[in-house]
């Protein structure tokens, strides 16, 4: 059996196009771990620049915290070295009222509106907007909760919607009031969640030309009736074929999981681990997360999105005879669920797409805002029923795949 794998493994791994695609999965992930969003190369001196500046307010996120980050943003603003000059001052009201605000506004302004451009734009002072807005992670979390609440029971009746509510308002309020949200520097774990979004396109494109033709090519070469006939073809070779296909797969996700986190420790660090994940904009996460557990809960689903799309493509491959066929079913199943369009239905489709292996694989998309189904009088999270499903439909699909390639010589 262990032969039977590694020859298996060879078939997959050696040929020509999967040594082409590990490639370029590493390169590409490489050049987006050393460029910034616009596409510069990153510097170094810039990142040590930003960890001491964040530096200055690390610490936990209460009270005597953010007293103290009002402070600072006070002292800057009204230091008059700060501001533009009395004619500028003056230009920048009449630009004002220009634009439609009463005079009694722009009187009233204060000395925000006339700070230098370069104070606004430098590293100093957009790190303490940063760590104002942190501030008032508890205020957020608790708004959440509230709003969470009375949509849930305005969009369900009885039971549903109390429910449902009573579980946001839970997840939310343990943020609010018993959760310690600390500010650090954590460009490092940033850096991470957001080359999760590569996955589809490295390690999905790489499992596609990997095992797309684990089946299907011995169909279209003719030689499945000879490995069947052989002494071990019905008995092992599928199994044999499967678990090269997991080793495959596990192997290269892991490869670039390890290759990232090395490389993001080299470049940005990973100091911030304790930090919160929450931006309030972009990521209403209702869950007590720091950096560190917040990536183990990501890579966990990543890890079962790719082995759940290697499940797609084997059952694929074992319902086809075109290698063409399975990889093109396998390619829309991998590609639609995160094309920009598709990506962004709501409805019945949208509910679907979190649960497709693509979407899997990216896996922090799944962690970034509540949602919960009424099922049997409780409240199951969605990120535990994607679990489930994914679990329970690759073990059925692999049994399957196999049972049909054992059964084609007699089909067909």
């Amino acid at each position: 059996m262990v032969r039977l794998i590694q020859y298996e493994l060879k078939k997959m791994l050696f040929r020509p196009f999967s040594i082409m695609a590990i490639l370029i999965t590493l390169a590409v992930n490489t050049i987006t771990i050393c460029s910034d969003s616009g596409g510069s190369l990153i510097q170094r001196q810039d990142i040590e620049m930003q960890k001491v500046e964040q530096y200055q307010y690390a610490g936990a996120i209460n009270q005597e915290w953010a007293n103290l980050i009002e402070t600072k943003l006070q002292e800057v603003r009204g230091n008059l070295g700060n501001l533009i000059s009395q004619d500028e001052q003056e230009q920048v009201r009449q630009d004002y009222l220009r634009r439609g605000y009463t005079k009694e506004y722009v009187n009233s302004m204060d000395n925000t509106a006339f700070l230098k451009p370069e104070l606004l734009h430098g590293l100093a002072y957009r790190v303490l907007l940063d760590a104002e807005a942190s501030s008032e992670f508890y205020d957020n979390a608790q708004k959440m909760s509230v709003a969470l609440g009375n949509m849930y029971r305005t969009e369900f009746d009885g039971k549903q919607g109390e429910v449902l509510a009573a579980k946001a308002e839970g997840m939310y309020g343990h943020l609010a009031q018993r959760y310690t949200a600390y500010y650090d520097y954590n460009l490092g774990w940033n850096k991470l969640i957001s080359l999760q979004k590569l996955l589809p396109f490295t390690v999905g494109l790489f499992l596609l030309v990997t095992l797309s033709t684990i089946f299907s090519e011995e169909y279209s070469l003719k030689t499945d009736s000879l490995l069947l006939s052989s002494k071990y073809g019905k008995s092992k070779l599928p199994q044999a074929k499967v678990m090269a296909a997991i080793l495959a797969t596990t192997g290269v996700w892991l490869i670039i999981q390890v290759v990232n986190l090395l490389l993001v420790a080299w470049l940005f660090g990973l100091q911030g681990a304790h930090t919160f994940v929450q931006n309030w904009v972009y990521n209403n996460s209702p869950f007590a997360f720091t950096h560190f557990t917040h990536y183990l809960a990501f890579t966990f689903m990543s890890f079962l999105g790719a082995l759940s799309f290697a499940a797609v493509i084997i059952f694929t491959s074992a319902k086809t005879k075109s290698p063409f066929i399975s990889l093109l079913i396998s390619s829309m199943v991998l590609l639609l669920p995160v094309m920009g369009g598709i990506a962004n239905i709501g409805g019945f489709i949208g509910e679907l797409l979190y649960f497709m292996p693509a979407q899997m694989l990216i896996a922090a998309n799944h962690f970034i805002f509540f949602k919960a189904y009424y099922i049997l009088g409780n409240a199951i999270l969605m990120q535990h029923l994607v679990l489930v499903v994914a679990i329970v439909a690759a073990t059925l699909m692999v049994p399957i795949a196999c049972r049909t390639f054992q059964q084609w010589q007699v089909e067909s």
